[in-house]
């Protein structure tokens, strides 16, 4: 009995997996891309991260992030077999640890993709720790900047015909989190006014995506005028 008292007591000493963000940044390359995946311990600060790296058009993408993974454990990234995309390295260790944000797992998109199903697996064990479907921004005709540069207008003049309490009621969507898209946290929304709005919109969600929760959140509001005037706008845009 006491054998077992021990080897209980010992079990219980041990330290548990630390849990770990899965950080997801797109980053378009003309009619190619590259998602950029880190793994983080949970207590880095979020908004320290998305300031060294969104540069040069580079955005994070929100997704369930949270999963637990074993210091110096070796881990590999894949996607379904037949997309084919090119991921580097092939495997790496994850270290509770960072002195830089530097991606752990790059993956090579080709162009006109929608989605990518990311699979995180401990290489030893062979055992799936996270998963995530990611809907990526379609590549428009003409490039990947083609059309875009218009969108933050559009939906800003969109917003500027809510007024402050209609205002509240769509962030308050946003941070609720609409069919597929995850919420955006209160303390982004904090105080944001309609041109933070649109930026954090567009951040999160990329072009494409923030057109479609706009719209989205619009019809749950009973503002099909204005969800019908934004996609009149976009068509003409088109």
């Amino acid at each position: 009995m006491d054998s077992l008292l021990m080897v209980m007591s010992q079990m219980m000493m041990l330290p548990s997996p630390p849990y770990v963000h899965v950080l997801l940044f797109y980053q378009p390359l003309g009619k190619r891309s590259i998602l950029n995946v880190l793994l983080l311990p949970s207590n880095v600060v979020r908004k320290e991260v998305r300031e060294v790296i969104e540069r040069d058009g580079i955005r994070e993408i929100l997704t369930t992030s949270l999963c637990t993974l074993t210091p110096m454990q070796e881990y590999t990234l894949s996607t379904n077999p037949a997309d084919a995309h090119p991921i580097q390295p092939n495997t790496a260790k994850f270290v509770d640890y960072y002195e830089n944000y530097v991606p752990t797992f790059q993956l090579f998109i080709k162009p006109v993709v929608e989605e990518v199903n990311l699979l995180l697996e401990e290489k030893k064990a062979n055992t799936l720790v996270w998963k995530g479907l990611v809907w990526l921004p379609v590549t428009p005709p003409g490039g990947s900047t083609a059309g875009t540069k218009n969108v933050h207008f559009l939906l800003l003049d969109i917003l500027e015909e809510l007024g402050q309490g209609d205002l509240k009621k769509f962030q308050w969507y946003i941070n609720k989190g609409v069919e597929e898209f995850p919420a955006i946290s209160e303390g982004q929304l904090e105080d944001a006014d309609r041109l933070v709005t649109v930026d954090r919109m567009v951040q999160s969600y990329c072009y494409e995506g923030a057109v479609k929760i706009t719209l989205e959140i619009l019809r749950k509001m009973g503002r099909n005028n204005l969800a019908d005037e934004l996609m009149e706008k976009l068509t003409k845009q088109v």
